[in-house]
This record gives structure tokens, C-alpha cells and sequence, in this order.
């Protein structure tokens, strides 16, 4: 593996390659059992799996707390540097990669699990920042990926990850990469935070429109809560021509046919998204669109697995006709005379949670066609539901164009990762 390393990457002569555990002492997290797991007044901060997002990065929606023992030395610093060992997915895509203990601003301990390891330095001519981001790179992470193994969850093999050759620029140029890739990470860290705020003020504000109207002056209580008194609580099959859901099996692929087969992973961003969708044979495609007849302005929604409520909208005039979609997307067509589309979508993705609770079965979750039919929706008037989707749209537009930036930005780090972390552009020191 090391052999293979150093054969494929050509670095500058004056970084030293060295063996991994020169550098590093590699410790697995803490072994533990679940009954330890507490609120956060009792327990230590627990770095866990789900702290590491895909492709690396911190996930602070993942920190759990654990009040077990733990063994000093699987206890770690703001500032020190952690990978993953383990993956629920055969993808690789945590796996291997690094998170940077981020300050909690906590005089809490903070404890490792065994689905991750940590990296300490044994000496001080090595920046945790720059292997940070030597490690999240993909020449790098290839390498490590390629040595994780399992048929369902990939393990991490320590013993071969203590083998590994890794780069070592002189201490100065190690610093001088990691402030310019920590230049470009701050923005992206700022663009994605703008992104989540924006995202949390169109909740927010649908949710009070939806409770106080604008200028309403009497109210009523319903059973989805305090609403304008002249607005009413329907059942979603009292608004929508039809409610069903796509093809009980499979269709049969043709490249290149201009008839798709959608999936919940092509609904992106309430939008349908084309560039990865399968393309299929005509005569299924028929057999599935006489059923469904997908319109613009037809509402997807997700009814199976994790991703149950999860809304697109038809809007694509040209491919919206030659589309169908699997089992696990319903479609829901609003009768427009009565309820805007976009209203309905808005009203949905603000639903999401109750629309979760709607769904049965136990590791796989289903939302039934029935319950789906049944679900309660606010109605207000149809010139008011239009001022929604025109203040909506504008923040919509906004959410756009930070996004937009967001992957500008993405693909720079991209590009500088790549030609830093190699050598091929050196730094001025």
C-alpha cells in the first residue's frame, strides 16, 4: 500500500515522505454501551459516527453524551484531529475522512467512540490543520478508502492505516497551505450558515403567516392550531384531482430515450433534477404515465425510507410530460381552481415532521396512499395563497444565488485542495 502510494503521487523533493505512525499515534475511541448515553447536565461530550459528515467536516447535530467510563487517553482537545473507522454505507463517503475537534466552548471532557480513531502527533514539526485537509483530500482518502473493508459496513483496517506513506511539507509550508485552504473553508463555512439562517426565516415566517394572516383580525382554533377565522381545514383529496403513486416494479433502461424514471434522489431542492435520472424504454413509460400523467404543476412526494415528505414540484415544460417515477414517490395534483401549487408545496415542506408521524411500519417507514389522502392541509383563500408563493419566491431566489456561490466556493477548495496538497503549486515562503 505504501509502494502504491508513492508510485502514483510525484511530491516536491523537500517534503519528507514518511510512514503515518512516525508522526501520529493512532488510538481507536472508546468501546461503550448505549444505556450510558445521557442528557447534557450528567454526561461528557461524546464524538461519535454521526459527527462526521460526509466527505468530512463536523456535524454538531451528531454529538451525543455519555456518562460511561472512559480511558484518559481516548479523551481529546479542541484543535485535535479525528477520522472515521467505520461507514453504514459501502460508499466511502465517511469513511476514512477527518474532522477537526471543534472549541465547544465547554469545560466538559470530550470523549472518542470506537467508530473513530484519533490522530496524535508525537512531535512538533507537523500541523494538525494542514493533515486536516491532507487527509480529506481525494489522492489521499482513495488510498484509505481502498483499505476498508466489509460486505455492508466498511471497517477501516487500522493495522494497514499505520502503514500508510504520507507527505510531509517543511513546518512553514504546512502553515502557509493550511491559512490559505482555512481562507476559502471559512467562506464556505459562512455561505452554508447564511444558507441554514435564510432557510430557518422561510419557516418561520410561513408558520406565522399560516397562524396570523396579514391584517387578520379574528381567529379560530382548528385542529392544526390557530388560524384566520375565515380560512378553512380541508382534507388534501378535497384539493387535488388525483393522489396516487408511481410503478409497482421496475422499467427497463434505454440511454438516451427522453423518457425518465424518476427517484427520490433526482428530487433536489423542491425541484426535479434531470442530470443523473434514468432513462428508460416508451412502452413502460406509457404503461406508468396512462395512470399518472405527471403535469407542471404537479406536486412529488417522497412515501418510503428516511426521506418520506420530501416535495418536488413539476416544473420542466419539455421533459415534465415524457417523465414517470418509481413506487416510492407519490404524486399529488391540485385542483387550481381551489389551491396554488406552490402554496401546497410550502404548506407541505412546513409539514414534514407531521407528515412523518403519518407513516407506518418499522425499519422501513411507508406513507400510505390513504393516509396521504387524508391529511389535513390550512386553505386560504386563493389570492392570499398567491401572496405566499410571491414572498416565498423571493426568498427562494435568494436561497438560489447563496447556494450558487456555496459551490463556486466548493469547487475553488476543490481545485486549491488538489494542487496544494500535491506540490504542483507551491507556496511563496
Amino acid at each position: 500500500m505504501s509502494r502504491l502510494l508513492m508510485n502514483n503521487i510525484d511530491y516536491p523533493n523537500s517534503w519528507k515522505k514518511t510512514k503515518l505512525t512516525k508522526i501520529f499515534r493512532v488510538i481507536k475511541g472508546q468501546s461503550y454501551k448505549s444505556e450510558f448515553y445521557c442528557n447534557e447536565e450528567k454526561g461528557r461530550i461524546f464524538i461519535n459516527l454521526k459527527c462526521i459528515q460526509k466527505f468530512g467536516g463536523f456535524n454538531f447535530d451528531g454529538i451525543k453524551f455519555y456518562c460511561g467510563k472512559v480511558d484518559e487517553e481516548k479523551l481529546v482537545k479542541p484543535g485535535e484531529l479525528i477520522i472515521a473507522n467505520t461507514d453504514l454505507t459501502r460508499k466511502a463517503d465517511v469513511v476514512g475522512y477527518p474532522i477537526y475537534v471543534p472549541d465547544f466552548y465547554s469545560n466538559k471532557e470530550i470523549a472518542t467512540s470506537m467508530d473513530v480513531s484519533i490522530l496524535r502527533p508525537k512531535n512538533n514539526y507537523i500541523l494538525q490543520k494542514f493533515f486536516y485537509y491532507l487527509l480529506g483530500s481525494k489522492k489521499i482518502h482513495n488510498i484509505i478508502s481502498s483499505i476498508s473493508e466489509g460486505s455492508t459496513v466498511l471497517h477501516l483496517n487500522i493495522d494497514l492505516l499505520k502503514k500508510l506513506v504520507i507527505p510531509v511539507p517543511p513546518i512553514i509550508e504546512q502553515k502557509k497551505i493550511s491559512e490559505i485552504l482555512q481562507s476559502i473553508d471559512n467562506d464556505i463555512q459562512k455561505i452554508q450558515e447564511i444558507i441554514s439562517k435564510t432557510k430557518l426565516l422561510k419557516q418561520g415566517l410561513l408558520q406565522q403567516l399560516l397562524t396570523k394572516g396579514i391584517g387578520h383580525t379574528e381567529f379560530k382554533e382548528t385542529p392544526l392550531g390557530r388560524t384566520p377565522k375565515e380560512w378553512k381545514i380541508v382534507e388534501l383529496k378535497d384539493i387535488c384531482h388525483q393522489i396516487t403513486d408511481g410503478k409497482h416494479g421496475d422499467c427497463r433502461n434505454q440511454n438516451n430515450s427522453g423518457y425518465y424514471f424518476i427517484s427520490v434522489k433526482d428530487m433536489i431542492d423542491s425541484k426535479l433534477d434531470y442530470s443523473k435520472a434514468r432513462q428508460i424504454v416508451e412502452d413502460d413509460f406509457i404503461e406508468t404515465h396512462r395512470r399518472t400523467q405527471l403535469e407542471c404543476g404537479d406536486i412529488l412526494i417522497a412515501s418510503t425510507g428516511a426521506t418520506i415528505g420530501k416535495i418536488a414540484i413539476a416544473e420542466d415544460k419539455i421533459r415534465t410530460s415524457r417523465t414517470t417515477f418509481q413506487k416510492s414517490v407519490a404524486i399529488i395534483k391540485p385542483n387550481k381552481e381551489i389551491v396554488d401549487s406552490k402554496y401546497l408545496a410550502y404548506f407541505l415542506e412546513l409539514s414534514n415532521r407531521r407528515i412523518k408521524k403519518s407513516s407506518y411500519g418499522g425499519a422501513q417507514k411507508n406513507l400510505l396512499l390513504r393516509d396521504l389522502r387524508k391529511f389535513k392541509v390550512i386553505l386560504p383563500k386563493l389570492s392570499f395563497q398567491k401572496e405566499i408563493v410571491h414572498l416565498f419566491s423571493l426568498i427562494d431566489e435568494k436561497l438560489t444565488i447563496e447556494k450558487k456561490i456555496l459551490i463556486r466556493l466548493q469547487l475553488l477548495m476543490k481545485g486549491l485542495m488538489q494542487q496544494l496538497l500535491t506540490g504542483k503549486i507551491r507556496v511563496k515562503i
